[in-house]
């Protein structure tokens, strides 16, 4: 499963079709039982092909009202299975929303916390699995508003605005889990430095795992979902943006990542 999560990865980020191979992995596992994050990764094959199919728009000779109206139905059903896909995860990797100064200190706040809340998961990898799902609804959102330049839909104006707030949403999501990444870091530090402080719930410290976890992956995970947001830049506050950019300064000071 391994070897095709990097391959479906790959096809999302450089808007690449999934190989018939990877269907075929797909199809010879599907009457097994299939785990959260197998279920999202069948999800991105498909988003992955929309992207593709979404390309075409871009070309005189594919954009008939047939083909984006297609595409538009085909995104929005999409978009409707990544959100049932939150429905069918473990409630322990439900996220848990915290706000106050005795689970969120204010070192954490002055590294970089974004609105009113921020979110802590069962694990990094249940965090970035969550992540990975609003990078995808980000993608088919932007397939749904290409559509909309060329369907004529009575609906359009309603969907449209729709996926704007969707798309507001989805970029909060990922801000909100920030904290929960890099706690307040802001140099670089010790991969098992445990005076590096996370957000955490009263009744539950942050466990040793996270403090190695999160230093040697955080950074790494933040920087693919602002790359995301980044693309939705438009849509957004110039002030989430410019957080954005500095998150991702932030980030390149903590690994020490220098331009050449």
């Amino acid at each position: 499963m391994g070897v095709r999560s990097r391959i479906v990865g790959d096809a999302l980020k450089k808007g690449e079709p999934v190989s018939a191979n990877v269907l075929t992995w797909t199809a010879s596992i599907q009457n097994t039982p299939k785990t959260a994050e197998e279920e999202l990764e069948a999800i991105n094959i498909d988003v992955a092909n929309l992207q593709v199919a979404a390309a075409k728009l871009k070309s005189p000779a594919m954009t008939a009202f047939a083909f984006a109206s297609r595409l538009l139905a085909k995104a929005i059903e999409l978009d409707q299975r990544l959100v049932a896909w939150k429905a069918t995860i473990p409630d322990k990797w439900v996220p848990i929303y915290i706000w106050d100064p005795e689970t969120v200190p204010q070192s954490i706040r002055n590294a970089g916390f974004y609105g009113d809340h921020c979110t802590i998961h069962q694990s990094i990898w249940t965090a970035d699995t969550f992540n990975i799902q609003c990078c995808s609804r980000i993608k088919v959102g932007l397939v749904i508003l290409a559509c909309l330049e060329i369907v004529d839909d009575p609906t359009g104006n309603f969907t449209r605005m729709e996926t704007h707030i969707n798309l507001q949403d989805l970029a909060d999501t990922i801000c909100a889990s920030v904290p929960f990444y890099l706690g307040d870091r802001v140099d670089i530090r010790r991969i098992d430095d445990k005076s590096i402080q996370y957000p955490h719930t009263r009744d539950h410290p942050t466990p040793d795992v996270h403090y190695i976890a999160a230093a040697a992956y955080g950074g790494m995970f933040l920087m693919k979902r602002f790359v995301e947001l980044l693309k939705i830049g438009p849509f957004l506050p110039a002030g989430q943006i410019k957080w954005i950019l500095g998150q991702m300064g932030r980030i390149k000071n903590i690994y020490l990542a220098r331009s050449t």
